[in-house]
């Protein structure tokens, strides 16, 4: 989680890095607890999707199953493994849009290494 908002990458967290992080898991747990639909606690991969895309950004089906394997393994996402996820997909959908020109990126080794080793 503190890779997700660590701005200056000296892998400790800021007050203002603290802050956003803060916000970040108040607001992802008010949508969190807005799209469990069925009140269980737990969000299905139809609710996922739909909190993803109410958060601002587009999933397809795979990415939704993908994600909820790879955050839940298995088929319903908590509190905890909806806030890691979608903070990932927060932090990658922001350097996607940070390094891409007409939706595609181009990047050195270094740049996709530490961009995927570190977030």
């Amino acid at each position: 989680m503190i890779a997700t908002v660590d701005l200056d990458q000296k892998m400790t967290m800021t007050f203002v890095e603290f802050t956003i992080l803060w916000k970040k898991i108040h607001e992802y747990k008010n949508l969190f607890h807005r799209s469990d639909l069925n009140k269980c606690g737990t969000l299905s991969d139809y609710e996922l999707q739909r909190v993803i895309e109410a958060a601002g950004m587009d999933v397809n089906d795979s990415m939704v199953r993908l994600l909820m394997f790879r955050y839940s393994g298995m088929s319903s996402a908590s509190l905890e493994s909806f806030s890691t996820l979608v903070l990932r997909l927060d932090k990658m959908s922001n350097v996607f849009k940070d390094k891409s020109i007409d939706g595609v990126i181009h990047l050195t080794w270094d740049d996709w290494s530490n961009i995927s080793m570190y977030n």
